[in-house]
């Protein structure tokens, strides 16, 4: 299992102040929100925005059950740099915790998976995007390691193109796919509407570090699973031919990964 030992009490949270804040949404950030943000619900995003979990408390967590907007996710600013390519432009009937995943309001979104109910933190866009795939999509792996602590959480789940949180991962960064691989393995192997793995997902894209994780994981799990069908009495020349391929296989990848980092 993978882990990354990063502990949300570790982080820092750099907040601005309410001036500037307010600045950077009423230039760019508002407007990502549809139908127009009202009063109490500019008092949400900026708490949101500045990752204020005492001001959320105090004013906006009762309140903030109740918001539905639609998002145009690249008019948040600086989103559109580090997104994943092929999630969703456009999130119908988001709720808060989408909101709070897609600002990485780490605080934030703690109090929510400690005081909200299943149906709130699971709660699903018109598009079939709930918490896990935002997070992916932003390769937001700390906000994935809280959700996926969670013993409800629904890794597998995909969305309407049926799209797996890895598939957005796969997007993203390494430590995102490693996150998520290290509770399921078998994302490796879900296939989206157009009927492709994670892997084949980003085939036309310049990911070759991530190309290659993927594809090594991909073929480890298949030499697994074929070691359980195994059985019979030429099981342990199987199992030792197995593993010798294992570990040539590992090694063999570790130099080409090794390799794309030296380049």
């Amino acid at each position: 299992m993978y882990s990354t030992d990063v502990s949300v009490d570790d982080i820092e949270i750099h907040s601005s102040d309410g001036d500037e804040e307010e600045a950077v949404f009423d230039s760019s950030s508002y407007r990502a929100f549809i139908p127009q943000l009202d009063n109490w619900e500019r008092r949400i995003i900026r708490c949101v925005f500045g990752d204020n979990l005492e001001s959320f408390t105090s004013s906006c967590a009762e309140t903030s059950m109740f918001i539905e907007k639609n998002i145009l996710v690249d008019d948040i600013q600086y989103l559109s740099s580090y997104r994943a390519m092929k999630f969703p432009d456009l999130l119908n009937q988001a709720s808060i915790i989408h909101i709070v995943v897609l600002l990485s309001a780490h605080r934030i979104l703690r109090y929510l998976l400690d005081e909200y109910p299943a149906s709130k933190v699971w709660n699903t866009t018109k598009e079939g995007v709930n918490a896990i795939h935002v997070a992916a999509a932003v390769g937001d792996y700390l906000a994935l390691r809280m959700l996926l602590k969670r013993k409800d959480v629904p890794i597998d789940k995909t969305d309407n193109l049926k799209r797996t949180p890895l598939h957005y991962a796969a997007e993203t960064n390494l430590e995102s796919a490693i996150t998520l691989l290290s509770y399921d393995k078998q994302l490796l192997k879900s296939v989206d509407i157009d009927e492709l793995t994670p892997l084949q997902f980003i085939r036309y894209e310049y990911r070759p570090v991530m190309q290659q994780f993927l594809k090594l994981h991909s073929e480890l799990l298949e030499i697994n699973e074929e070691d359980d069908q195994d059985s019979g009495a030429d099981n342990k020349k199987v199992c030792c031919n197995s593993k010798t391929h294992y570990c040539n296989l590992i090694f063999r990848n570790f130099m080409n990964i090794q390799k794309l980092y030296d380049n």
